[in-house]
């Protein structure tokens, strides 16, 4: 009798030991997923940011004095000018702190917009852009200015690229002016049944990217369903440019 309840008592000692280590083992093997799910996660959140602004964002604190009232009629602005045009806008002062990002600020393209949050907080948008024949080539580099109250506190820009992007950059009005004159931008939009198929001309750009020396032609579309009471759909046809 002993020798048995011994035994029971020493197998129920290892099924103890065994369930301890499973629940162990499970905790570990939780630990280690919710280790690589906030791994993952800050991965996805890097890549955000570095696609943000076409490269990783760069940041610089400010504290001068804007004149409000003359950036808001460029809330809905297009025109591609050279920074140095821009002064007047933005001020002196600000325009200082942009050249230290950049020296060749006065000579480049940007289209200014302002963009309202409330009545004291705003945000300026100058966005990098080359005029050609065919419209604004638009580079994805960007500087964005935070002001609030009058008070311009914040300098966002993108990565500013080498020379030799640069090189590149003077070769786009060219590459336009080809693509336009062999009928490039004659883009043929779908045919939908039931459908109505529109060009959105406030969705039709050329982008380029400096690292892959990528030039495209982007139209989008709106289709109005006539077989669905009208409902109504958005799509876009994105063409290389050689």
């Amino acid at each position: 009798m002993a020798q048995n309840k011994k035994r029971r008592n020493l197998i129920a000692g290892i099924l103890l030991l065994l369930l301890i280590g499973c629940t162990i083992g499970i905790f570990l093997i939780s630990l280690i997923s919710k280790e690589d799910e906030k791994q993952k996660i800050t991965e996805q959140e890097s890549v955000q940011t570095e696609n943000s602004y076409h490269g990783i964002e760069n940041s610089v604190e400010l504290h001068i004095p804007c004149d409000e009232s003359s950036m808001i009629a460029y809330q809905d602005n297009e025109e591609a000018k050279p920074g140095k045009e821009w002064s007047s806008v933005l001020g002196e002062n600000l325009i200082v702190e942009i050249k230290k990002v950049n020296p060749n600020f006065d000579k480049e393209y940007y289209i200014l917009n302002a963009f309202y949050y409330d009545s004291s907080l705003y945000q300026i948008l100058l966005t990098k852009a080359i005029p050609t024949e065919g419209g604004n080539v638009y580079l994805g580099i960007k500087y964005s200015v935070y002001i609030e109250d009058g008070v311009a506190l914040e300098l966002n820009y993108s990565d500013y690229p080498s020379h030799q992007m640069l090189k590149k950059e003077k070769t786009i009005p060219k590459r336009v002016q080809a693509f336009v004159e062999s009928g490039g931008e004659k883009v043929q939009l779908p045919d939908i049944p039931n459908a109505l198929v529109e060009v959105d001309e406030d969705h039709v750009f050329y982008s380029y990217d400096a690292e892959t020396d990528e030039l495209t032609y982007t139209v989008g579309y709106e289709v109005t369903h006539l077989d669905e009471d009208g409902a109504l759909s958005a799509d876009e046809i994105v063409v290389q440019v050689p």
